[in-house]
């Protein structure tokens, strides 16, 4: 979405709830979310059959951005990674090191991306206040579902059945996601859908926090560095599930809000 139209959306959607919301509070628990894996849902994507969002949540953001910055740096002053890639990725393109390495290229990546997948889910160990996965098995999706449905769903319910009640949730959470990864149609939606289910969570008392959500929104991934943890999540998930490896994933077990399964019966 052009910024110009993402700022009128913003603006059109905070006035409609000028009473609940704010936009990027300091006092919110942000939650970065990203993906891995291949959303589309027709039989010709079942050879990846998951598809998994990851989220990490931070109160100290500027830390944990600092700390996977200079990991960024580290590896390309160390050659480890290359220099054309400006984020560390869980699944980055395996091109690059192609070209480095014409001989030994699948060592050379399995070798550098251990290291760095290492270091930057032991940063993420220390540095975020939690984490949590949800499972999209694309064969169990009943069918009626498309891939950009998908990904209006499957973020709504990780955010609002497995991050919300949480307790460790004890300040407003603020959903983060990358540009691109829900459809722009869809945005001002999920916002709306976020909200409403947050309403009856509080008037409920099933949540920690005290307070209104904030507005989700989405933020360049090339800028914003806590993102890549974010997709170090979900990439280490869909490892485990894709793969049967949960050795990333377990580095980071400790900081577990919850990892759950995308339900189709939730409604479209």
């Amino acid at each position: 979405m052009p910024d110009g139209w993402r700022s009128v959306h913003l603006l059109i959607f905070k006035q409609l709830h000028s009473q609940r919301y704010e936009i990027r509070p300091s006092w919110s628990i942000l939650q970065y979310t990203d993906n891995s894996g291949d959303p589309g849902l027709r039989r010709q994507h079942f050879h990846k059959p998951y598809f998994v969002w990851g989220c990490a949540a931070v109160r100290d953001a500027d830390a944990l951005r600092s700390e996977i910055r200079h990991l960024l740096n580290e590896a390309h002053d160390s050659r480890a990674y290359p220099d054309v890639l400006s984020k560390i990725k869980f699944y980055p393109p395996h091109l690059h090191w192609k070209r480095a390495h014409p001989d030994r290229w699948m060592d050379a990546h399995h070798a550098d991306m251990h290291r760095i997948r290492k270091k930057a889910l032991g940063i993420m160990a220390d540095r975020v206040d939690g984490v949590s996965a949800m499972i999209v098995g694309k064969r169990g999706v009943q069918s009626g579902w498309k891939g950009n449905t998908l990904q209006l769903h499957a973020p709504y319910q990780h955010f609002c059945f497995g991050i919300l009640p949480s307790q460790i949730m004890s300040a407003p959470p603020q959903m983060v996601y990358d540009q691109g990864r829900i459809p722009a149609v869809d945005q001002i939606l999920l916002h709306d859908m976020v909200g409403r289910q947050a309403s009856i969570y509080e008037q409920q008392g099933r949540v920690a926090y005290e307070g209104h959500i904030p507005i989700p929104y989405d933020a360049d991934s090339a800028v914003e560095a806590n993102l890549w943890a974010a997709d170090m999540v979900a990439g280490a998930f869909h490892h485990k599930y894709d793969h049967s490896d949960p050795t990333h994933a377990d580095m980071v077990s400790a900081k577990m809000i919850c990892e759950c399964t995308f339900d189709t019966r939730a409604g479209m």
